[in-house]
């Protein structure tokens, strides 16, 4: 009965947690003005996809005639979302898509979580965690970031579908696998820049993993992986070729990288659920246009990270082609 009590407090924490989080979608009202543009632009391509049976290269109206931006800035976020919103307008294919992406990373969490530990409300707790983000409820409804929202949440797909389909070897592994590399290929698609930035923190960790279970690659395909690659890489190629040779007239792709450890960086921001802008707090709420980290790296969740890479360091006796059910489990089971 005691475990009931808290297996029931922690799915009432999880729907709480998921309609905080999706409340604001069912408002008919926009959120900032970037929000207003990425409905039009996505209504221009809607219409230009409904009239010429293709997507435009540049924007051609009396606002912004030959604009190139479809050439520089969500390649495959506008032409993607074009499709639904030719059935429900752009407005409600933007609410939608986000109400879709705030959901499923918790429930692809939870999976990946619910194979490595066997205590429910734990794993409940952990996937509530590593999707709380004020940064992107910021993104979502503070700043309309949206590209950048529909990148980081494709990001958290890609990576726990990924990682449970290296680590388990069952029916649908190579399913999620490619679905999570499909979330990857979407989100450098929609927002390079956000992939680039987690690839910087990313990337020493999958190194470490690769290198500590690299026997799991040797039933892949190197013709089929790098088949994959070169997809991938010709339907980012007009990107790429554009952002290179015209880098020194983009503002965004000759920029460089900032850090400011007395505001926005600040380790007071860094840590706990919620990323304070250290000036709100000494100079108040309008100190800056946006009240929150626009980059935060959540120590909380590094902290998990670090605690199942070591998990999977000490577990070397586990036979990970086994089937979940037989394998070793973290701490005590559900009861």
């Amino acid at each position: 009965m005691k475990y009931l009590n808290k297996l029931s407090t922690a799915y009432c924490v999880l729907a709480t947690f998921l309609l905080l989080e999706l409340a604001p979608l069912l408002v008919p009202k926009p959120f900032y003005v970037d929000w207003v543009n990425h409905v039009w632009i996505l209504e221009y391509y809607t219409q230009y996809l409904a009239d010429h049976r293709t997507f435009p290269a540049t924007i051609n109206v009396e606002q912004a005639f030959g604009n190139p931006m479809p050439l520089f800035y969500g390649i495959l976020f506008y032409p993607l979302l074009a499709f639904l919103s030719f059935l429900t307008g752009a407005d409600t294919a933007l609410r939608l898509c986000f109400g879709f992406l705030l959901v499923v990373p918790v429930f692809t969490f939870y999976i990946l979580y619910r194979a490595l530990i066997k205590n429910t409300v734990l794993v409940i707790y952990l996937s509530v965690l590593t999707n709380f983000s004020m940064y992107q409820l910021t993104n979502l409804y503070s700043r309309a970031a949206l590209t950048e929202f529909f990148s980081y949440q494709l990001i958290l797909i890609g990576f726990s579908l990924g990682y449970y389909a290296i680590l388990y070897k069952n029916n649908i592994s190579k399913a999620l696998l490619v679905l999570g590399c499909v979330s990857f290929l979407f989100a450098m698609g929609a927002h390079p820049v956000t992939l680039y930035t987690c690839c910087i923190f990313v990337f020493p960790i999958i190194a470490i993993f690769i290198f500590q279970y690299r026997f799991l690659f040797e039933n892949y395909s190197t013709v089929k992986i790098m088949f994959g690659t070169c997809l991938a890489a010709i339907l980012l190629m007009p990107w790429l070729l554009n952002a290179v040779f015209l880098q020194s007239e983009l503002r965004i792709a000759n920029s460089r990288l900032y850090y400011f450890p007395q505001s926005l960086d600040s380790l007071l921001a860094k840590i706990g659920f919620f990323y304070i802008d250290k000036r709100v707090i000494e100079d108040g709420l309008f100190a800056t246009a946006t009240p929150f980290l626009n980059a935060p790296l959540p120590l909380i969740l590094l902290a998990v990270v670090c605690f199942f890479c070591y998990y999977a360091y000490t577990s070397s006796k586990i036979n990970l082609g086994a089937d979940i059910d037989s394998r070793k489990r973290l701490f005590m089971s559900d009861g």
